[in-house]
C-alpha cells in the first residue's frame, strides 16, 4: 500500500509542507509525552500520599502540554487548509484551461458528465484528500518515533512490545489496504459512468420523450445506479473491517503492555510513576496509525480523482499529430485561399472501449468565398465533419493542405480566429442579452450591435425581456425558444465581421419549418462573402449552396452543383428520396 500520492510532492510547497508537518509532529510527540509525564507523576505521588495542592508544577505541565497541543493542531489546521484551497484552486484552473485547450476530443475522450463532475466534485475530493492525508502521513513517521524513544526511556520492555507490535498492524493495513483501494477504484469507475450517462441522458431527454424512449432509459438509469450503490457498500464495508481489526490490534498490544507492568509493578521491577506514563502514551502510540487507517479509507475516493485529473492534464488526444505553430496572416482567409482535405480519417471511442471510424477516408477542397452543403442520412458522419473544419476535432490520419501549407489539423487558436461556429443546439451563457451577443466580439459598440439586432430580427425578444438587453438569460434564467437562441448564436457571428469562416452544423433540426423559413433570409445574408460549411439533412438549402458534398458511410461519395447532382442517378438523388419518404426526416 502506497502510503502518499507521488503526486502530491510534485505540487508547488509540498514538500515544504510536509516537512513543517513532520516538525509539528515531532513538537505534538513531546507535548504528549510532557503530558504523560505530568499526570503520571501527579497521580503516583498522590498516591504515595503527598497532598493534591502540591502537584501543581506537574499539572501545570500536563496544562501547558495540552494547551501545546491543541495550538499544534489549530495551526496545522490552517496550514493544510490554505495549501489544500491552493492546490485545488490551480487544479481547477489547469484542467479548465485543459479542457477549451483540447476542445472537443477532450471531452469526447472521457465523457462531459465526468469532465464536469470531475471539475466540480472531483476537485473538492482531492482538496478534502490533501487536508486528510499530508498531516496523518507526518504523523505516521514522526510520532510513532518519537514516542518510541519516550517508552524506552520509560520502560524498555513496553517500548519492545510496542515495536513488536507495530509491523504487524502495518502488515496488516497493507494486505487491506489494497482490498480497500481496488474496492474504491471500482466504485470512482462506476462513479465516471454514472455521471457521464446522467450527463447524456439529461441532454437527450427531450428526444427520448419524443421517441417514447425516457422508460427504457430511466430503467438503464436505475440499473447503472444500483450497480454505483453497490460498489459504495463495499467499499464502506472493507473500510469497517478495517478498522475494527486495527482496534482489535490495539487493544492487544495495550493489554499486553498493562498485564506486563502489573506483574513487574508487583515484584517491584518498575514503579509507578514510569508505568503510568507508559499506560497514557501506548494509545497515542498506536492512535496515529490508527488515525491514518480511518482517513486513508475516507479520502480514497479523493485520491482516485487526483490520478483522474493527473490523468486528464497529462492526456492529449491530439499529440502526435501536433500542428506546427503559424501565426494569423498564414491562417487568414481570403478569395484567394484554399482548403483541402486529403484522405483525411476520424475515430470515435465507444460505450464499450472499441474504436468507431465515422470518417473513414475524406477528400475534399474548398475555394475562397463559397458555400458549401454537406449533407447525408443520420450517421453519415456530418456532424463530425463539421466540428473538423471549425477546429474541434482532431484527424487521426491523413493530410490538411491550406493555402499550399501541409498541416495535421485545425485545431489551433488561429484557425479559431477566423471560424464561427453555430451548432443545432447554440450554448447561452448565464449573462446578460448583451454578453451573450458580443461572444465573439466584447469589444463591439452599440451601433454594430443594433446592427446585428435588426439583422437577425431580435428586437421583438428585446421589448418582450423585463431589462432589455440587460436581462439575464441562460442556466434556469429567461428561458428561450429554439428559434430565439438560433438568432442569438447568428448575431454573434454577424456582429465580428472579422470570421470569414462559419460552420453550421444542423442548425435548424429541432425547429419548426416556420422558425427556420423566418431564419433563413437573415442566415442567407450572414453567408455573404465567407467560406461556409453548412451541415444539414433539410434539402431546400442546397438551392442556396454553391456545392454540396454527400456523406455516405463516412466518405463523400459524390460533389457537385445542385443541378450536377439532379442531372445524375446517383447518392444526392437516393437521398432525396429517403427524405421524401420519411426515412431520415
Amino acid at each position: 500500500m502506497q502510503l502518499l500520492d507521488k503526486q502530491i510532492l510534485g505540487f508547488a510547497g509540498s514538500k515544504r509542507v510536509l516537512a513543517l508537518l513532520i516538525a509539528s509532529g515531532i513538537l505534538d510527540a513531546a507535548a504528549i509525552f510532557g503530558q504523560a509525564v505530568g499526570l503520571a507523576q501527579a497521580i503516583a505521588n498522590v498516591w504515595y500520599g503527598a497532598q493534591i495542592p502540591e502537584q501543581w508544577p506537574y499539572l501545570a505541565l500536563f496544562l501547558c502540554c495540552f494547551i501545546a497541543r491543541q495550538v499544534i493542531s489549530t495551526a496545522r489546521s490552517f496550514c493544510m487548509e490554505r495549501f489544500s484551497q491552493r492546490i485545488g484552486t490551480d487544479l481547477r484552473h489547469d484542467l479548465t484551461e485543459h479542457a477549451f485547450d483540447q476542445g472537443q476530443s477532450f471531452v469526447s475522450c472521457f465523457g462531459s458528465g465526468a469532465v464536469t463532475t470531475t471539475l466540480i466534485e472531483g476537485v473538492a475530493q482531492v482538496e478534502n484528500y490533501l487536508w486528510l492525508i499530508l498531516p496523518k502521513v507526518a504523523d505516521l513517521f514522526a510520532i510513532p518515533i518519537a514516542l518510541a524513544v519516550a517508552l524506552f526511556a520509560l520502560d524498555w520492555v513496553s517500548g519492545i512490545i510496542a515495536l513488536v507490535m507495530l509491523p504487524f498492524i502495518m502488515l496488516y493495513m497493507r494486505f487491506l489496504g489494497l482490498n480497500a483501494k481496488m474496492a474504491a477504484e471500482a466504485q470512482h469507475d462506476r462513479y465516471e459512468q454514472m455521471a457521464n450517462h446522467f450527463s447524456d441522458t439529461l441532454r437527450g431527454i427531450s428526444t427520448l420523450k419524443f421517441f417514447g424512449k425516457s422508460k427504457a432509459y430511466a430503467e438503464k438509469v436505475y440499473d447503472i445506479s444500483e450497480r454505483f450503490r453497490k460498489a459504495t457498500i463495499k467499499t464502506i464495508r472493507v473500510a469497517t473491517l478495517s478498522s475494527l481489526v486495527i482496534d482489535l490490534f490495539r487493544t492487544f498490544a495495550l493489554a499486553a503492555i498493562a498485564i506486563m507492568l502489573g506483574f513487574r509493578l508487583m515484584d517491584g521491577s518498575v514503579s509507578l510513576m514510569p508505568a503510568l506514563a507508559v499506560l497514557i502514551i501506548v494509545p497515542e502510540f498506536f492512535g496515529a496509525v490508527r488515525r491514518f487507517s480511518t482517513d486513508f479509507h475516507a479520502s480514497l475516493d479523493g485520491k482516485n480523482q487526483l490520478a483522474t485529473i493527473m490523468a486528464m492534464l497529462e492526456s492529449s488526444p491530439d499529440a502526435d499529430r501536433a500542428l506546427p505553430r503559424q501565426d494569423a496572416g498564414t491562417l487568414a482567409w481570403n478569395a484567394n485561399s484554399h482548403l483541402e482535405l486529403c484522405d483525411v480519417g476520424l475515430s470515435h471511442m465507444e460505450e464499450d472501449g472499441a474504436l468507431h471510424r465515422v470518417l473513414p477516408n475524406v477528400n475534399a477542397k474548398a475555394c475562397g468565398f463559397s458555400r458549401i452543403g454537406i449533407v447525408g442520412t443520420s450517421g453519415a458522419g456530418k456532424s463530425t465533419l463539421a466540428q473538423m473544419l471549425a477546429g474541434f476535432l482532431d484527424p487521426e490520419c491523413g493530410t490538411i493542405r491550406l493555402n499550399e501549407v501541409d498541416i495535421s489539423t485545425l485545431h489551433t487558436d488561429e484557425w479559431h480566429k477566423h471560424v464561427a461556429f453555430i451548432p443545432q443546439n447554440p450554448y447561452i451563457f448565464h449573462a446578460s442579452l448583451a454578453d451573450n451577443l458580443r461572444f465573439y466580439a466584447p469589444d463591439a459598440t452599440d451601433e454594430a450591435l443594433s446592427r446585428a439586432i435588426d439583422a437577425m430580427q431580435l428586437g421583438e425578444l428585446i421589448d418582450e425581456l423585463p431589462c432589455g438587453l440587460d436581462t439575464i438569460i441562460g442556466q434556469g434564467e429567461r428561458p428561450l425558444s429554439g428559434g430565439q437562441a438560433q438568432r442569438i448564436a447568428l448575431a454573434r457571428a454577424f456582429l465580428d465581421e472579422s470570421r470569414t469562416i462559419i460552420v453550421f452544423d444542423e442548425p435548424t433540426a429541432h425547429l419548426d419549418i416556420e422558425t427556420e423559413y423566418a431564419l433563413k433570409e437573415p442566415m442567407l445574408a450572414l453567408m455573404q462573402n465567407k467560406l461556409v460549411f453548412f451541415a444539414t439533412h433539410r434539402l431546400h438549402w442546397m438551392a442556396d449552396m454553391d456545392e454540396i458534398w454527400v456523406l455516405d458511410g463516412g466518405t463523400i461519395a459524390e460533389r457537385g452543383t445542385l443541378d450536377e447532382l439532379l442531372a445524375c442517378e446517383g447518392a444526392y438523388r437516393t437521398l432525396a428520396t429517403q427524405l421524401r419518404g420519411g426515412e431520415c426526416a
